[in-house]
């Protein structure tokens, strides 16, 4: 449990850092695929073709975006702790709305 807690802290910290004061963009977006910051080393690659969906799940300190992966084994191990984040988007760091976020991506979907 104090593991898990040590392990936020550092995430959130570097994640702040890194988005905010270093000022990289929390996703990039192309035509061919999603990029979503990370502090586990970088950009997480979602290519457009892999997801059906986008789906947005609001906890009480803050709100996500997923994407929906054709391949259904990778929608199951999302909760595990070391894959938690990888693929989320937290639009508290954006400067859209979630909604206007879900339109864009969904527009990219094939």
């Amino acid at each position: 449990m104090i593991a898990g807690a040590h392990y936020m802290i550092w995430f959130l910290f570097y994640r702040y850092v890194d988005l905010c004061m270093g000022r990289k963009p929390a996703l990039i977006i192309s035509d061919c695929d999603l990029q979503i910051y990370t502090p586990f080393g970088g950009y997480t690659t979602i290519r457009w073709n892999e997801v059906v969906n986008f789906e947005s799940v609001h906890t009480k300190t803050r709100n996500l975006c997923y994407p929906i992966y054709k391949d259904d084994t990778r929608n199951k191990g999302r909760y595990l702790f070391l894959n938690m984040y990888r693929d989320a988007i937290l639009s508290g760091y954006l400067t859209i709305s979630e909604d206007e976020l879900l339109k864009i991506l969904r527009a990219h979907l094939h």
